[in-house]
């Protein structure tokens, strides 16, 4: 497609999520209850794509799956699901026709893997992991948890100090920021 001169139609549509075929070969393993808690937060505002050569979805297999589970689960959908006569309609973007399968596939494996291997600002993602983890509820959705915050898992012994349901919780101060965490013992 790169210096094709060729214009492609790209456009969203809504679409019966339940009548796109999943592309046959994803190795890409999904975490649907963080998906889920993604779309609790933030809705279902990441169009899918769908191959207009062979109708078939190449980006959005994590995303499908949790809504189905939703579904079966007689849960509600996420803001940005559009819902008619009991049907979940989802922004899907159209328009783009690989050059053949392999293309196709070739595709699924870098919209999956170039988010990978681009890595991390550390610095800046730890900057921003313990600014939000200032206010409750502020990494939910997000892929990421106190856990992931390094300077949380080095600080070695915690005091435990009793909650007013009599349960023994530990208190962490965050390091860069000072705000002071009250988590469950586990």
């Amino acid at each position: 497609m790169e210096g094709t001169g060729e214009e492609m139609d790209i456009r969203v549509e809504y679409m019966n999520f339940e009548h796109i075929a999943e592309w046959p070969r994803n190795p890409k393993d999904h975490d649907l209850g963080e998906i889920r808690k993604s779309f609790g937060r933030f809705g279902f505002i990441k169009p899918i794509l769908v191959d207009e050569g062979t109708q078939q979805l190449v980006a959005g297999h994590g995303r499908i799956d949790s809504l189905a589970q939703m579904k079966k689960e007689s849960k509600a959908p996420p803001k940005g699901v559009k819902v008619e006569d009991d049907v979940w309609l989802i922004p899907v973007l159209r328009g783009v026709e690989f050059e053949n399968e392999k293309e196709a596939e070739a595709f699924l494996l870098a919209d999956n893997r170039l988010t990978e291997v681009g890595g991390w600002n550390n610095e800046l993602l730890d900057d921003m992991l313990s600014e939000l983890s200032t206010v409750e509820g502020m990494l939910e959705g997000t892929g990421f948890s106190l856990k992931d915050i390094p300077d949380l898992e080095n600080l070695g012994d915690i005091p435990e100090v009793g909650s007013d349901k009599g349960e023994k919780r530990k208190i962490i101060t965050c390091p860069k920021c000072g705000f002071e965490y009250g988590m469950d013992k586990k």
